[in-house]
């Protein structure tokens, strides 16, 4: 049953409010600002960056799924408040209904639901992006130092000191 994508990705269980941000706010806080780091300090955060980021997508599919979610949520409660609540209120039109619909109580809860899970998937999506850059920057650093050091001067001093 563990193997089961929907027990994996924890659809029966979730609630976004819930997740844990910590490591993502601390590592996107790690994100150096000048690209000045060392190149086996950039291999070790390339890494976590990578980690970071491949936690922001599993987070981000949930996301997609709740985001769904609310949407639904939010189009019934508009056609419950248009077809039902609006005609036991004794509203005739169409005009009538759409306006009570659309500032129904109910309605506009669903509403703030689905903003909120936009904006939490956006969060998700933003800290995402910002971590596969900073990998990208490590790994870039990283080669580079790789690259200095091959071709530094260190590479031709012969064994023995010229002086003996």
């Amino acid at each position: 049953m563990a193997n089961e994508l929907g027990a994996v990705m924890g659809f029966a269980t979730f609630d976004p409010e819930k997740i844990d941000v910590s490591e993502i706010t601390e590592l996107t806080g790690s994100i150096p600002k000048d690209g000045n780091v060392d190149t086996t300090i950039a291999e070790v955060m390339a890494t976590k960056f990578l980690r970071g980021a491949d936690r922001c997508a599993e987070i981000l599919a949930q996301l997609t799924w709740w985001e769904g979610k609310m949407d639904d949520e939010k189009r019934h409660a508009l056609a419950t408040a248009f077809l039902v609540t609006a005609g036991q209120k004794g509203l005739k039109t169409m005009a009538e209904k759409k306006v009570y619909a659309e500032g129904d109580a109910e309605y506009l809860k669903a509403c703030d639901a689905s903003n909120k899970a936009k904006a939490m998937k956006q969060w998700f999506k933003n800290k995402h992006e910002s971590l596969v850059s900073a990998h990208y920057l490590m790994k870039e650093i990283a080669k580079g130092g790789r690259t200095h050091q091959r071709a530094g001067v260190f590479d031709n001093v012969p064994d023995e000191p010229a002086w003996k």
